[in-house]
């Protein structure tokens, strides 16, 4: 069987292969392993394996249940044991980095949004996260800037 040694274990030409467990790729059929998040303040998870090179796709929506601008909060946060593990948060069908100020959202391992399209501390008067529909898509692109071969990670979503 494979183990994280950068070599064919299993002596298939691949190596490393099946080792990385996590999201799809990215574009219109991209997998939503994260429950859709409503704003009532309870998160979800969903935890991967992440080797050198590769990237994981997650797409989540989140809910402004009784319209802007109240308690619509987005917090992403990204942990790895090793802290080796980064995401850029996007929209718009994975194209579209959220920008704050003169930043954005890329390289990252936590995200706050709130209802005032705020963007983590140093950041205010941003635009509204969600459009008439009261939702918004981000799509999290998950991978490696260095550590272990195979690196395990946790993505967590709250809204509220």
């Amino acid at each position: 069987p494979e183990i994280c040694d950068t070599l064919d274990n299993d002596c298939n030409g691949l190596v490393n292969d099946g080792l990385d467990e996590g999201g799809a790729d990215c574009g219109a059929g991209v997998s939503i392993p994260l429950p859709d998040r409503p704003e009532n303040g309870t998160n979800n998870s969903v935890s991967g394996t992440i080797t050198q090179g590769d990237v994981d796709w997650y797409a989540i929506t989140f809910t402004d249940a009784a319209g802007y601008p109240n308690a619509f909060n987005i917090r992403l946060a990204l942990s790895s044991n090793a802290g080796v593990v980064r995401m850029d948060v996007l929209k718009n069908n994975c194209s579209t980095p959220i920008t704050c100020g003169s930043g954005t959202n890329l390289n990252i391992t936590e995200l706050s949004w709130n209802a005032f399209g705020e963007t983590s501390s140093a950041c205010s008067g941003g635009a509204q996260p969600c459009p008439a529909s009261h939702t918004q898509t981000l799509y999290i692109k998950v991978y490696k800037i260095g550590g272990s071969v195979c690196e395990p990670y946790t993505l967590t979503a709250t809204n509220g």
